[in-house]
């Protein structure tokens, strides 16, 4: 699951000289990421709806919608999970 964040992708940089494969995703709310970010008890829920296995909560894409905000606000510093 990756969600790419505008703010985040450098819209106002230069592309020039570099592969798209070398750019694509590099600023994505990927699962990398979200292991990362996430507490870990809501990410191994992502995880499990990921695989089917569970369906999404609401409490869940809540807390996974904050960070993503905060992802691409580069707010980490504010944010309560």
């Amino acid at each position: 699951m990756n969600t790419c964040s505008a703010n985040n992708s450098g819209w106002g940089n230069s592309f020039s000289g570099h592969a798209v494969t070398e750019l694509y995703g590099q600023n994505c709310f990927s699962n990398s990421v979200m292991r990362e970010k996430l507490p870990k008890d809501i990410y191994n829920e992502i995880v499990a709806v990921q695989n089917s296995e569970k369906e999404l909560t609401l409490e869940v894409a809540e807390v996974v919608a904050a960070a993503m905000r905060c992802y691409d606000l580069n707010c980490w510093e504010r944010l309560v999970l």
